[in-house]
């Protein structure tokens, strides 16, 4: 695990696309105002360089990230991940992140 520091737009950048070149690497975003302040950044980083990740929050998910760990609030229990693994194949095999969410 290496935490970034999600203060400055240029260290988000290296540091993904350090992650990229890493073996098995991926991306887990915690909760704080820099992830939200930065949130399109780190998920088209991420897109761009194939990288699996998960964010705490749905509001991630619908800007193009690939799932979240995080309750959904609005959709209750059927929405806060029992379908996870499900929409994480269905990405994995092409289908927009968006799409899989029922």
């Amino acid at each position: 695990m290496n935490p970034i520091n999600l203060l400055d737009a240029g260290e988000i950048e290296r540091a993904v696309a350090a992650f990229a070149r890493m073996p098995n690497g991926g991306l887990i975003l915690t909760a704080s105002g820099a992830a939200i302040r930065h949130r399109d950044l780190v998920v088209a980083l991420a897109a761009r360089h194939k990288l699996p990740a998960v964010y705490w929050e749905r509001f991630f998910v619908a800007a193009g990230g690939l799932a979240s760990y995080g309750a959904d609030l609005v959709g209750g229990v059927a929405g806060c991940g029992a379908c996870a693994a499900a929409r994480a194949h269905a990405t994995h095999r092409g289908a927009a992140a968006g799409d899989t969410r029922r």
